[in-house]
């Protein structure tokens, strides 16, 4: 079911520029989707294919923690509220930096994002955090999930070295729509090109996947 989710985001955001009107009526209206409501929507997302290990804080209260004040974080931060009405577990907390107290699931550096973002991804490179960015080259400074925008369409690369580096587990399932996915063996993009939500999960992606 979660791969399905999963699959029906990404159509709709590969369908229509910057839109959400095929996604879950929990997440969208039947109104176009802004460029921050989809980014949000899959920051949410993101949580259910990341495996932590035993020593991160316990998953059934996921963290996101927010670094740059930009209309993804607040549309993050509405999300959070409806989704807590329905019981779900996610918190959401601004944060001003990664050196003191930080202690959450998922960090998001904002477009933004004011400070050295080199810095900010060295800081919890080897700790149990998905560093999720919104900046061109991102993944070269150690993120594990970038944004970016293709042909007007949200869409989202992954750095499989750097999630290993933090000792966490992104699922084949995440990795097979993702735009890009870099390991420390293949670079998805040259061996496999971009896939799209209607292809099958290449045997080069299953190779990326395992290392």
């Amino acid at each position: 079911m979660k791969g399905v989710f999963l699959r029906t985001l990404m159509f709709a955001a590969l369908s229509t520029p910057l839109s959400l009107g095929t996604l879950h009526p929990r997440l969208a209206s039947a109104e176009a989707a802004s460029e921050a409501q989809v980014k949000a929507a899959f920051l949410f997302r993101f949580t259910h294919y990341v495996r932590w290990p035993a020593s991160a804080a316990p998953v059934d209260n996921v963290t996101i923690a927010i670094l740059g004040d930009d209309p993804v974080a607040s549309e993050l931060l509405k999300l959070a509220q409806s989704r807590k009405a329905k019981g779900d577990q996610l918190h959401v907390q601004r944060i001003s930096s990664v050196t003191e107290g930080f202690d959450a699931h998922v960090l998001y550096v904002s477009a933004n994002y004011r400070g050295d973002l080199r810095e900010t991804l060295k800081a919890v490179a080897e700790r149990p955090v998905l560093t999720v960015t919104d900046a061109p080259n991102a993944l070269d400074l150690g993120a594990v999930v970038n944004f970016m925008i293709a042909d007007r369409r949200v869409r989202f690369e992954v750095s499989v070295l750097s999630a290993q580096r933090a000792g966490i587990h992104v699922s084949p399932e995440l990795l097979s729509v993702a735009a890009r996915v870099i390991s420390a063996q293949v670079q998805a993009d040259a061996d496999c090109g971009v896939l799209t939500v209607d292809q099958e999960f290449p045997e080069c992606l299953q190779r990326v996947a395992r290392t």
